[in-house]
């Protein structure tokens, strides 16, 4: 996954070369589940969360300018919200001829379900509405009511939500149930 991001900056960054799509880059989140393991890679500012018997934990780092500056102490969680600079980026895929990636891999249990959502989700549905509203419903049901939620919320950006869960199958074999939506 991580050459696989590494290869999208190298895509991006010769197509912004022409001056009609100069400065382009993009945000990057994906994830690949392979048995019972979740592989992520991530850049920018969407997000990946796991839902599992412990709670809520999100998986991925925010590459923006507050977020560095919270983990320096600079900036507390409550200034976070209301700052000016609260979309300025650190890292993307795109503008750069390198970027660094942050790639990981996590065990999934049956039950789990794994969010992958763009900043339109995150910014303005809170943490404890998306953990509720994980542990309800089929993917399809909850990935709906997570982009009505952050519409209601007056979401200034495109929302894009992907969910997977890990399910027994009938022969008690792991599955997988996903569903991606955009709004």
């Amino acid at each position: 996954l991580e050459q696989a991001a590494l290869e999208c900056n190298r895509r991006i960054y010769q197509a912004g070369r022409s001056p009609a799509m100069a400065g382009m880059g993009t945000t990057l989140t994906v994830a690949v589940i392979e048995k019972d393991t979740l592989h992520l890679a991530h850049v920018g500012d969407s997000r990946a969360y796991l839902l599992s018997r412990s709670g809520l934990r999100q998986l991925s780092i925010d590459h923006t300018y507050l977020q560095e500056a919270q983990n320096q102490g600079v900036l507390t969680q409550g200034q976070l919200n209301d700052h000016p600079d609260k979309g300025v980026l650190t890292r993307a895929v795109g503008p750069y001829p390198r970027v660094e990636v942050d790639a990981d891999s996590y065990p999934l249990n049956i039950g789990d379900t794994v969010l992958i959502c763009s900043d339109g989700l995150h910014s303005v549905v809170p943490d404890d509405v998306i953990k509720e509203v994980l542990g309800t419903g089929s993917p399809e049901t909850i990935a709906r009511s997570l982009i009505d939620q952050a519409n209601a919320n007056s979401g200034p950006d495109n929302i894009s939500v992907a969910i997977a869960r890990m399910v027994a199958s009938s022969n008690r074999r792991r599955k997988i149930r996903s569903t991606r939506a955009l709004d």
